[in-house]
């Protein structure tokens, strides 16, 4: 049965009794970040979690020392404390002008080996090297960010609410994108009784962060106490979830007729000029600066019942050679590289609720890069000691 559980939590002290601001001190998911971004994260603030999560020079093991340090430092001058009892903190993030949100909380989830227990992984992972997260997680002993877990169960929406009340929120951030980010900090006993129950009433599904759980399995082989990881449980429904795509470049050999190769696979139906969404039928093939192909899937062509965009293309490409194939969220992106004489984009159709909730069921994985889960959590809303 799934683990999960309330954790004493570091935090950025609050110095009064109003509500904590962390806009400056908060930061966004280390693998979307480049240097400038953080070093304009570094210059928001000294003490911005960036440094714990991505220090300057993280390719290099040693700077995980100076995170280590700046940790210390911190703790020591009361910029980070301690929680003086276990608590779990409910998490919503709201688009601004969008009329949704997204409710769950974050605490300690069990860790369970792939395949052994109700952890069940959303997707296949790409070859990575992760020991820079390693060295991270030895140097600080913390987990720094949360991995984004499914519930399966129903009832955790409810719960939060129940949780909350109608409390104001104990910090908030706003981000770039106009997300609003509120936390609140939970400790009654009832509460955390509640919470843990709904989060961990049927198996969840790791939504993002597979590579911080591998890492954190790994570490376990080192410090057997650290049996659990910092994680941000989210009811698995629609009115919680905004699923976006991962799109594809791709990078087309010399000789190689893609469009004749994928004619075993898909009807075509030319469209004109470079539309920027898939359209309901079929993902987008662009074939140059301003052309453009959609690709229904022919019937029978495809084993799956779950009819996964990421699934079938890379069914298709499979008995080719040489065809490179990189990810990325955003169309214009995709748009522009398929401008290349080298390459095609291919703009997929976001996997839904039903599907992702279809796969877990049958405990297997989707495809690498299948699903872009927005709005990001932020790293800085509370970090959890690996042996609590």
């Amino acid at each position: 049965m799934t683990r999960f559980a309330p954790f004493s939590g570091l935090r950025y002290h609050r110095t009064d009794g109003s509500t904590a601001d962390l806009t400056r001190l908060v930061a966004p998911p280390y693998d979307v970040l480049s240097d400038a971004q953080r070093q304009s994260l570094e210059d928001n603030d000294p003490a911005n979690s960036v440094r714990l999560d991505y220090p300057r020079g993280a390719a290099d093991p040693t700077a995980y020392v100076g995170a280590r340090a700046d940790l210390d430092r911190w703790v020591a001058s009361g910029i980070l404390t301690l929680d003086s009892s276990p608590t779990l903190t409910v998490y919503r993030m709201t688009p601004q002008g969008t009329g949704r949100s997204t409710t769950g909380v974050l605490g300690a989830l069990g860790l369970e080996q792939p395949g052994i227990g109700d952890v069940l992984p959303h997707e296949e992972t790409t070859t990575k090297d992760k020991a820079d997260r390693l060295s991270l997680i030895r140097a600080t002993e913390i987990n720094t960010s949360p991995i984004w877990v499914l519930a399966t169960a129903s009832g955790l929406g409810a719960a939060c609410s129940a949780a909350i009340g109608d409390r104001c929120a104990d910090a908030t951030a706003t981000d770039l994108d106009e997300v609003l980010h509120e936390v609140w900090v939970i400790s009654d006993p009832a509460a955390l009784a509640a919470l843990s129950v709904a989060a961990a009433g049927g198996p969840v599904v790791v939504a993002d962060g597979h590579h911080r759980l591998e890492t954190a399995l790994a570490y376990q082989q080192e410090a057997p106490l650290a049996d659990a990881i910092l994680a941000y449980v989210v009811e698995l429904t629609e009115s919680e979830l905004e699923v976006r795509p991962i799109h594809r470049i791709l990078s087309i050999p010399a000789g190689v007729k893609l469009l004749d190769h994928l004619d075993a696979w898909f009807d075509r139906r030319e469209v004109i000029g470079v539309v920027k969404d898939a359209p309901l039928d079929g993902p987008v093939l662009i074939t140059g600066p301003a052309t453009s192909v959609v690709l229904i899937p022919k019937t029978g062509a495809f084993d799956s019942s779950v009819g996964l965009d990421s699934e079938r293309l890379r069914t298709a490409l499979g008995a080719l050679d040489g065809v490179g194939v990189r990810f990325h969220h955003d169309a214009e992106v995709v748009i522009e590289a398929a401008s290349q004489p080298d390459q095609m984009g291919v703009l997929l159709r976001p996997a839904t609720v039903s599907q992702i909730r279809a796969v877990a069921d049958a405990r297997k994985r989707m495809p690498p890069k299948t699903t872009f889960f927005w709005p990001k959590p932020r790293t800085g809303l509370v970090f959890r000691p690996v042996a609590s």
